[in-house]
């Protein structure tokens, strides 16, 4: 693990629950239940479970647990935490060490996003080593009313597509959560947190402590605006 590890991060535990995708027979990217906190849960529960809200303070929106309000995190660290024992050998041994490193650390993501790249190269050279070339493909779509919902793992954290179609096939609702939108209110209170840790760092102190933590996180607020 030394390869992927850096210096340690500052000091800082945020209370949130890990969300994600999980799978009994791999590390879940693009299918699975839905994790919370390693409790699992149909997919198709995602919008019994989550609530999407607005904020009169930012253009973002954020997610929170429905009836709670309590704080989730997706993401690499939130990945490991709820399916780290998926991982092939040696990156399940690299990733407890890392979980037992980090506790509730969010600073830690970036090195969870690292040992997760680590770990998608090789997986994609394994996938392309298996991989054969055959013949086209060719079908045909006919529309009909219906709804849909899918979730994926993108690399910021869970992505959500919901959309319900006409008769002719034509998208009549669209809703999609983004993982920035999953994190903002984790980014909001880790901020807050870090202010309280660190206040005899100064304003600049507290500046830089700040950037770092807001990049920890990951964000694409245009995406979260929708």
């Amino acid at each position: 693990m030394e390869a992927l590890q850096g210096p340690e991060g500052p000091e800082l535990s945020l209370r949130s629950i890990p969300l994600s995708l999980a799978a009994p027979q791999e590390y879940a990217v693009n299918g699975g239940a839905l994790c919370l906190g390693g409790r699992l849960h149909p997919a198709g529960h995602y919008r019994r479970l989550l609530v999407e809200e607005e904020l009169s303070h930012s253009f973002a929106k954020r997610t929170v647990l429905r009836g709670s309000g309590e704080v989730v995190m997706v993401g690499a660290l939130a990945r490991l935490r709820n399916q780290h024992g998926m991982l092939p050998r040696p990156f399940r041994g690299w990733a407890q060490g890392l979980l037992r490193e980090a506790g509730q650390n969010p600073f830690y993501n970036l090195q969870a996003q690292a040992l997760e790249l680590y770990w998608a190269v090789r997986e994609c050279r394994r996938l392309l080593g298996a991989f054969k070339v055959g013949g086209g493909l060719y079908f045909r779509l006919r529309g009909r009313a219906g709804e849909g919902l899918a979730l994926t793992e993108a690399p910021r954290g869970l992505l959500m597509h919901r959309y319900v179609l006409n008769q002719k096939g034509l998208v009549e609702e669209a809703e999609v959560v983004t993982p920035t939108a999953h994190n903002v209110a984790a980014l909001e209170a880790a901020l807050k947190a870090l202010l309280s840790r660190h206040a005899r760092a100064g304003r600049q102190g507290l500046l830089r402590l700040s950037g770092m933590l807001v990049r920890a996180f990951d964000p694409c607020f245009s995406c979260s605006v929708h």
